[in-house]
């Protein structure tokens, strides 16, 4: 019996290698079957294809080697980010940006989340500023860059970057308010932050906890003005989970 739980996976290994190795002379067959697989959620099986294509680039096989890898090198990226090895992701990320002449909008985003995971909190922030820059109406973006401005605790631009994510549509727009709502009570604006509690309680049709709890304390702290309780409001520090971090199709 623990002979055969070790064959079939090693079956596996080989079945796939010998899968991947076929498309060593089509580098666009390997980046559209990368491409699948990450859309299937299997970046492993991804990494692997995209790695055949970037090689098939090298030999000059796959069209126009600057744009061509470019594009393989995001993808590598982005499947090193969701198999949470986020150093590999930085650096296939920094040369898809290099590659197209820092231009490539997604490639600045996904990189500022990957220097986020590694708590890498400037180089974060340069990527996410550098995204805004080359579409300044990227919600997540700003959404995102708020966050590492909360954890630098510069809540001034953390605030006006959470607005912006709010203005530009960012998914989390009831995270955004809530944390407004923190910031504003911190900045001695109770009323205020009052009202954020309650747009971000309203967006999620209740079902935002933590702005429900901290309208509650809020609550509370205008009824007694007791200052301890300002201490036990809580700003959502969670990245978006939108899937803008994604493959590229062709």
């Amino acid at each position: 019996m623990t002979r055969k739980i070790f064959i079939i996976p090693t079956i596996f290994i080989i079945f796939v290698t010998v899968a991947v190795a076929q498309t060593n002379d089509d580098g666009g067959e390997a980046y559209n079957r990368g491409t699948q697989a990450a859309q299937a959620g299997n970046f492993r099986l991804a990494k692997m294809y995209y790695e055949t294509a970037l090689d098939a680039v090298k030999r000059e096989k796959f069209g126009a080697p600057t744009v061509d890898e470019a594009k393989i090198r995001y993808n590598l990226g982005v499947c090193a980010f969701r198999v949470n090895n986020s150093a590999e992701a930085v650096k296939h990320l920094q040369q898809a940006i290099d590659l197209s002449g820092k231009k490539y909008q997604k490639a600045f985003y996904a990189l500022g989340m990957a220097e986020t995971a590694l708590e890498n909190w400037k180089a974060a922030r340069e990527a996410f500023r550098s995204a805004i820059n080359l579409k300044n109406d990227d919600g997540e973006a700003w959404f995102d860059l708020a966050l590492v401005f909360v954890r630098e605790k510069n809540y001034e631009d953390a605030a006006e970057a959470f607005r912006a994510a709010i203005k530009h549509g960012a998914s989390n727009i009831a995270a955004s308010h809530n944390n407004l709502g923190v910031i504003s009570a911190f900045g001695g604006d109770p009323n205020q932050a009052e009202r954020e509690f309650q747009i971000a309680v309203s967006e999620s049709e209740g079902k935002f906890a933590i702005a429900s709890r901290n309208l509650q304390i809020l609550r509370a702290f205008l009824k007694n003005r007791q200052p301890e309780l300002l201490a036990k409001l809580e700003i959502n520090q969670s990245e978006n989970k939108s899937g803008e971090v994604k493959n590229n199709e062709r």
